[in-house]
């Protein structure tokens, strides 16, 4: 078992907002986000698909067609669908991705630093 203390998890500012990464493997990367009022992310892809969980605030997501998120909201992006975010408030989410498909490596985007974990013995 993996516990990543989410007090103790560094911070990262990005041109998306400020991050925090919570779990990264090779199956699965948890990134929490802070999303400022008023930021524009343009279109952009990322290799694999994106689980955006909307915890706080207001934010327009605009792929194929244009939906505005509000608290406990979830929107699933493809790997490689374009996408762009508007932040209506200040809002926070859940970034939840898992790696690209076979033959999508390729990466467009990608969240990085890596995380630290505290693994629990028995």
């Amino acid at each position: 078992m993996i516990i990543t203390r989410f007090d103790e998890a560094k911070e990262f500012p990005t041109s998306e907002g400020t991050i925090k990464p919570l779990f990264a493997s090779d199956s699965l990367k948890v990134v929490f986000m802070k999303i400022p009022a008023g930021l524009r992310v343009p279109l952009h892809s990322h290799a694999g698909p994106d689980n955006f969980l909307l915890l706080r605030g207001e934010v327009k997501v605009t792929s194929r067609e244009s939906a505005l998120l509000g608290e406990g909201d979830l929107v699933h992006i493809p790997g490689g669908q374009p996408f762009s975010l508007e932040s209506r408030t200040d809002a926070e989410a859940l970034l939840i991705s898992t790696p690209p498909s076979p033959g999508r490596e390729h990466a467009v985007h990608v969240h990085e630093p890596c995380v630290t974990h505290t693994k629990v013995r028995k």
